[in-house]
């Protein structure tokens, strides 16, 4: 009887002291999971205390193995204390990880998480689950892809593949470093690239997926270069042959140049105009008329004056050939005469040199070798070949062939200017 006695109070002992682990009486002078001095009662104010330590209280849990410093007790199926070590509390930081030992948050989960409500921030961003029950997104690795459907930022119901709307939507590549940033086109034969290019300071278009392979530039400063870098406003270069092409559905192609931005163009060039020399000359216009074509034969048309070395053509001039004074030719040439000015005994005159390399004074003015003309109004005829030159006075020819003969063969009169 006594030992069933000693029993039934050892038990009341250890029911008493689990009570006082976990709920202090009211009067109590000490917290829960306080252990009391064994000579004092709970609720006794002059007595020593302790820090109750979980272990040596609890000793081993449910599943027979001792306590983890950090681990997270709970009452399992039994009624029992369990511990596992998916749940761990990081004190020092006041942090709780889930299947991680190491939470470097307030909340450390490592695995999938399963929201029935939305989940927001203190910024106000919620991540919602009204329409989804799982992510779109497919993990491969480290990369993420979705193969179903358009992804829309910044709209609701994007009708490509990937659209972004909004005020002024904007998509920047690039994080300002000094690096290229490439946009690049994978098609079936050719693929392309257009992007920033460090090292030249401007947009490269290109082919191929990489750099160094480009066929259009524009500079930070507008200009464009095809097939070529510069500076210019515009260059056309590159190695071999040049071609560039201006190709018009209904038969005119042109190029308009237009200094002030009105719109009507300063100077117009194209072809298929029909003008004065067929459908295939090249025709220049300007102020609205035509000036001047180039036909597929060479054949060239000016519509007023032209300039040769110079273009001062005089006062009123209209339809003039007007040729600076130049160097003579010191060679002919075959099949050909060469026609030029040059400064004859401070007097421009027109020169003509042959094939046979006779060179002739056409202007008839030049009296080097004759001397004083005969007359402010006389003509001469001056040529030279070989070293050797020839000049006659063709005045005085024509009066000595008038006192021979009586007849009156110049004719001088003043004429209204």
């Amino acid at each position: 009887m006594r030992r069933y006695i000693q029993t039934i109070v050892i038990g009341a002992l250890v029911l008493i002291g689990g009570v006082v682990l976990y709920a202090a009486p009211p009067t109590s002078q000490y917290r829960p999971a306080e252990t009391l001095d064994p000579t004092c009662s709970p609720g006794d104010a002059n007595c020593s205390v302790s820090p109750l330590n979980l272990g040596q209280a609890i000793g081993a849990n449910a599943s027979g193995t001792s306590p983890t410093s950090g681990g997270l007790f709970f009452a399992d199926s039994s009624d029992l204390f369990s511990q596992d070590s998916a749940l761990f509390w990081d004190e020092s930081n006041n942090r709780l990880g889930i299947a991680s030992s190491t939470p470097s948050q307030a909340l450390t989960v490592t695995g999938q998480v399963l929201a029935t409500s939305d989940v927001c921030l203190t910024s106000g961003v919620c991540l919602s689950t009204a329409s989804t029950s799982s992510s779109p997104w497919t993990t491969s690795g480290s990369d993420i892809y979705y193969t179903t459907g358009n992804v829309g930022i910044g709209v609701t119901s994007p009708s490509d593949e990937l659209q972004v709307g909004g005020t002024n939507p904007e998509i920047t590549i690039g994080d300002g470093g000094a690096e290229n940033a490439t946009l690049a086109f994978d098609g079936a034969g050719t693929d392309f690239y257009f992007g920033y290019k460090n090292s030249f300071g401007g947009l490269e278009l290109g082919t191929g997926n990489a750099f160094d392979s480009g066929k259009l530039y524009i500079g930070s400063g507008g200009g464009i270069g095809i097939g070529e870098v510069g500076g210019a406003p515009f260059l056309v270069g590159g190695s071999g042959t040049i071609t560039a092409e201006i190709h018009s559905s209904n038969s005119q192609a042109r190029i308009n140049f237009d200094s002030d931005a009105s719109g009507g163009g300063d100077w117009l060039v194209g072809t298929g105009h029909g003008g004065l020399m067929g459908q295939d000359a090249l025709y220049f216009y300007a102020g609205g008329d035509e000036r001047a074509e180039l036909d597929t034969n060479g054949d060239f048309y000016v519509g007023n004056n032209l300039g040769v070395g110079g273009a001062s053509f005089g006062t009123n001039a209209a339809k003039v050939l007007a040729i600076a004074n130049g160097t003579a030719p010191s060679t002919s040439i075959t099949n050909g005469v060469q026609l030029y000015s040059e400064d004859t005994a401070a007097s421009a005159e027109l020169k003509v040199r042959d094939e046979a390399g006779n060179v002739t004074t056409l202007s008839p003015h030049n009296f080097s070798l004759v001397g004083q003309p005969s007359h402010d109004m006389a003509w001469s005829y001056y040529s030279e070949k070989d070293g050797m030159a020839i000049n006659v006075d063709m005045f005085r020819v024509v009066q000595l062939l008038e006192e021979m003969s009586g007849e009156k063969l110049i004719h001088i009169e003043k004429i209204a200017k």
